[in-house]
């Protein structure tokens, strides 16, 4: 299934040095999740819960893996390359994405670095107009997808 195969290629390139695999850029399995998890709501409980990798992943092991990039693509906005900023604003609305869900909701919020990582984009307001081109139209930018994020997890601006 491709699900598998996209976060199959996520777990992969996020074991790289330069975040590829199989010639693919961690920003494009992400680009392509990020469309689905938008358009089917069941597509996320599937990526959450029952995608079929190696090794094996589930809700815990899955939002570590979108954490863990997020912490190393957090300064991308202060650079120049645009498939680390993509790679940012796709973390950003998985995210997004997964706040939707009160079950998994619960676990953003429990994970204090996250939340702090996350406040960090409001508190910086970096965000490059230029990437509006670069990002899907199903994709929210930077901000957005932040004041998303913390609207459902009702957590406070800062």
């Amino acid at each position: 299934m491709i699900l598998n195969q996209l976060l199959q290629l996520v777990i992969d390139a996020a074991k790289g040095d330069r975040y590829r695999r199989d010639g693919f850029d961690v920003s494009e399995p992400l680009g392509v999740l990020v469309k689905m998890l938008v358009v089917e709501e069941r597509t996320l409980d599937y990526v959450m819960c029952h995608a079929e990798t190696k090794p094996p992943s589930d809700v815990h092991s899955t939002i570590r893996l979108f954490t863990s990039l997020l912490f190393k693509f957090a300064d991308a906005l202060k650079g120049t390359d645009r498939l680390e900023q993509f790679t940012l604003v796709g973390l950003l609305n998985v995210f997004w994405s997964i706040s939707f869900q009160q079950n998994y909701a619960s676990i953003l919020i429990q994970d204090e670095e996250l939340i702090k990582t996350i406040n960090t984009f409001i508190e910086k307001d970096e965000e490059q107009e230029i990437l509006e081109q670069y990002k899907q139209q199903s994709m929210e930018g930077v901000k957005e997808a932040v004041l998303g994020i913390l609207h459902n997890l009702h957590l406070d601006i800062h």
